[in-house]
């Protein structure tokens, strides 16, 4: 077990090694923006306009950049079943992979953690800066409270919504590490057993055909829970909403045994130069 946590922190420290640079561009990036598009005027309504589009701005660019540092995990974990030394940990191929998920899936949990912590730093300022927010915070907060001791099943209901929506959200982000991993898995498989084919060109058809046949598989399940409400107006009954997350279980579960399968028999690493 000491060796898993071992290779857990060290592959969450490659993940992390250009998070902070990322978050320091956002930072820089969303001040700047806001800064150059703003009029230059001391005034408090002008203040207010700054932090708000300041706010806006970096929510906007947290979207762009979780899409962007998912991605960049999704390569990093596949560089790291690839490469030879670390695949001379002395651990089992199945805990490896293990490793390498979950690595990344807590470096994404940390990235957003960080994002959110910035954003409420900036939403900080803005409170302290700003007496009409103060005030706005302060009705906001007793309606609020008026509302949840009138209707507090409402309050747990959208709780409950709210938790089944970050479950699915979890679940397929694995999902999609597991899928990218089967392709690459599948398609050096697939290559081994065809000695006298080579070439980018023909690796690449193979995960084509791959990534059709996954899509096929997906929009079928899709169809059949009708993955799609979801989505509408974010209510979902409670049926297709564990439908959904007992389908997504199985799917990880299945993309994990089979590439943890592959990677222990046809999928070989490879010396870093």
């Amino acid at each position: 077990m000491s060796i898993f946590k071992s290779l857990f922190s060290q592959q969450f420290k490659q993940k992390t090694k250009n998070l902070y640079l990322i978050l320091l561009i956002e930072f820089i990036g969303s001040i700047a923006i806001t800064f150059f598009s703003s009029r230059y005027s001391y005034n408090s309504s002008v203040l207010d306009t700054f932090m708000i589009k300041l706010l806006s701005i970096y929510s906007t660019i947290m979207i762009f950049s979780t899409f962007a540092f998912y991605i960049i995990t999704c390569f990093i974990n596949e560089k790291i079943n690839l490469n030879q030394t670390w695949r001379l940990t002395p651990i089992n191929d199945s805990l490896f992979y293990i490793s390498n998920i979950l690595s990344s899936f807590v470096t994404m949990v940390y990235f957003k953690l960080l994002e959110l912590l910035t954003l409420a730093i900036f939403s900080g300022i803005y409170y302290v800066i700003s007496p009409q927010v103060r005030t706005n915070v302060a009705v906001t907060l007793n309606e609020l409270n008026k509302y949840t001791n009138s209707r507090l099943g409402d309050l747990y209901n959208i709780l409950d919504k709210t938790l089944i929506f970050i479950t699915i959200m979890i679940l397929f982000a694995l999902l999609t590490y597991l899928i990218i991993s089967f392709l690459n898995f599948t398609s050096r498989a697939i290559m081994n057993f065809l000695p006298y084919v080579s070439g980018r060109g023909v690796s690449s058809i193979i995960r084509l055909v791959i990534i059709w046949l996954i899509a096929w598989l997906l929009v079928k399940i899709s169809n059949l829970i009708r993955m799609n409400n979801i989505f509408s107006g974010f209510m979902v009954n409670d049926k297709s909403s564990l439908l959904i997350i007992l389908v997504l279980l199985i799917l990880n579960l299945f993309f994990l045994i089979v590439n943890v399968f592959l990677m222990q028999h046809y999928f070989e690493a490879i010396e870093k130069k």
